[in-house]
């Protein structure tokens, strides 16, 4: 009896530990549109480069844009990215929070780890998708985040 070997040149590509993305002028001109109630426009993190990693057992959420407290509404929504190695994503969650709850939680920093126990104050964002996989250069389907480097 013959055996086959299936999958013998299979390998599945390795993700990486960490990327480091840049905001990107489409992302810039999304968060602008986010308006509060006095029509002041949202904005996006000021850092020029944002690593995001994934351990396995965890991972980051970096701000990455703010739409301004809301004095009529006592409200303010951040966005939050993460890394999702396993989909070829960047996920982005939104916290709408008082600004009572801003100044008691760990939503007033700009980055925290999934075990902090805040993510299940997030609400459902949206994702964006790299088609070609985490790869220096690369800019999701959305066009909101370029990777700059991989780890």
């Amino acid at each position: 009896m013959k055996y086959i070997k299936l999958f013998e040149n299979f390998s599945e590509e390795e993700k990486p530990k960490s990327i480091t993305i840049e905001l990107t002028d489409e992302f810039e001109k999304s968060m602008a549109e986010c308006k509060n109630s006095d029509n002041q426009k949202g904005f996006t993190n000021s850092l020029s480069t944002i690593e995001l990693y994934s351990n396995g057992d965890g991972y980051n959420m970096v701000k990455v844009g703010t739409c301004p407290y809301d004095i009529k509404r006592n409200i303010q929504q951040d966005y939050w990215a993460s890394y999702r190695p396993d989909t070829n994503e960047i996920y982005v969650n939104i916290s709408s929070a008082s600004n009572e709850e801003i100044e008691n939680s760990l939503l007033k920093g700009d980055s925290i780890p999934s075990t902090a126990g805040i993510v299940s104050k997030l609400n459902p964002g949206y994702y964006c998708k790299f088609e070609n996989g985490f790869k220096v250069g690369e800019v999701d389907h959305r066009g909101f985040f370029k990777i700059v480097s991989v780890k």
